[in-house]
């Protein structure tokens, strides 16, 4: 199985995280349809004052010169890139094929109320798949993870078929209800979490990409092999914001704060009705 990498500002991934989280692939759970001399002070230099001098004005222009050198170089622009946060107000459902819904939720394989119950209401085959998958791995092992569902094509729900939706769940608490995580676990759980769903994103594209170029050059006759759907974009509802109790404000400054790399995710569409 793949490792879980780490590519976010908001830290490395926590050293205390179990040891099974990281070796989590959601992907492959899923049916197709990761020094100088120092002069004696009691011998005072014979240099004359006409030398001391040149050398103490060559000091000093030496000094200006480094310093001005310091001061371009903590200048220029940082070349460390963060994720983009776009905020829309419009139903989140309402979006083109292939693209990624993304919510928060808890590892304990139910979506009861709020977002989550339109999610299940909206994609039920996708949430039997979210519910075994917290049943295959546990809550502990799931928290700061993505879970990726890629579009279910033989749904029996028509909408879902239609939409061509991929759906991502976000573990950011173990539980629900009173049960659910202090606002400061959630937020790392959220940090991580995000940090999973780049890395994922990319493996999906990546892949897709190559089974693209490969059945291009097929020979004539040659089978061509199921694939997944690359990810277009990524939406997002105000995640946590919810039955998790954390403020938007908090979240959101978490989730601007995950450093991406060449090729990654770049931005996030943060849809809702307010």
């Amino acid at each position: 199985m793949m490792s879980k990498q780490t590519r976010l500002n908001f830290g490395q991934a926590s050293s205390s995280a179990p040891a099974k989280r990281r070796r989590l692939n959601a992907i492959e759970d899923l049916p197709v349809n990761d020094d100088d001399e120092i002069e004696n002070p009691s011998k005072p230099s014979k240099e004359s004052s006409k030398t001391k001098a040149t050398h103490e004005k060559e000091s000093n222009e030496s000094d200006e010169t480094t310093n001005e050198s310091n001061s371009q170089h903590n200048h220029q622009p940082s070349s460390t890139k963060s994720i983009t946060l776009s905020h829309h107000k419009a139903d989140l459902f309402a979006a083109p094929p292939h693209t990624l819904l993304c919510h928060a939720t808890n590892a304990q394989g139910t979506w009861g109320a709020g977002i989550a119950s339109a999610f299940k209401k909206n994609y039920p085959a996708a949430f039997k798949l979210y519910a075994s998958h917290c049943a295959a791995w546990g809550t502990s092992s799931l928290l700061g993870t993505t879970f990726l569902i890629p579009p279910q094509t033989k749904s029996f729900s028509k909408a879902e078929r239609e939409s061509q939706h991929w759906v991502g769940c976000l573990f950011t608490s173990e539980k629900k209800g009173k049960g659910k995580g202090s606002k400061e676990s959630i937020l790392e759980a959220t940090g991580e979490a995000v940090q999973d769903l780049v890395r994922r994103v990319k493996d999906v594209n990546e892949d897709a990409a190559a089974t693209a170029s490969s059945s291009s050059s097929a020979t004539i006759g040659g089978s061509k092999g199921s694939s997944r759907p690359a990810i277009a974009s990524v939406r997002m509802c105000k995640i946590n914001s919810g039955l998790f109790g954390v403020p938007w404000e908090a979240t959101s400054a978490v989730v601007e704060g995950v450093e991406i790399e060449e090729g990654d995710l770049k931005e996030i569409e943060v849809f809702s009705m307010d």
